[in-house]
């Protein structure tokens, strides 16, 4: 069961991004990379897919038709898909929420393994952040974890 101060600052966090996406709300923007944030609800969570795509460079072959060019190019894109789950518990507000990492999904070669990688950032998001406060709003909560994560560069390359 959830408690109503709870359900009060879900439904607020939920309708505050009817008309406007998180992240430009949250104001992330970056020139090389694509950053997306889908976010859904249930009882007594929010699921966010954050999804990170590189913005390749689109060249037209003349010979080609557009849409096979851009089908070409878009085997050059990078994308990682993080799959997160923000649990309340009833003590919330007065208790930080815990952070879960469903999956992580992507297409890019690299040596760090990038279920273990965004594992223990969860992980550390959860028990490292001794300065929680019931003042501390979803949104801020979630621009804190993104400032953790958003290093994409080092990832997909430039």
């Amino acid at each position: 069961m959830i408690h109503v101060f709870t359900e009060r600052r879900v439904t607020e966090f939920m309708n505050k991004f009817q008309d406007v996406s998180l992240e430009k709300y949250l104001g992330i923007a970056n020139n090389n990379y694509k950053f997306n944030i889908l976010v859904s609800r249930t009882e007594e969570e929010i699921e966010l897919k954050m999804i990170v795509k590189k913005k390749c460079k689109f060249y037209n072959i003349l010979e080609l038709p557009t849409d096979v060019c851009r089908l070409i190019a878009s085997y050059n894109e990078g994308i990682i898909k993080i799959h997160i789950k923000i649990i309340f518990g009833y003590e919330y507000p007065f208790m930080k929420p815990v952070w879960v990492l469903d999956k992580v999904e992507d297409n890019i070669n690299s040596i760090i393994n990038l279920n273990e990688y965004y594992a223990y950032i969860v992980n550390n998001h959860n028990t490292h952040n001794e300065k929680w406060s019931p003042v501390i709003s979803i949104d801020k909560d979630i621009l804190e974890f993104i400032q953790k994560i958003y290093h994409f560069e080092y990832l997909l390359g430039d």
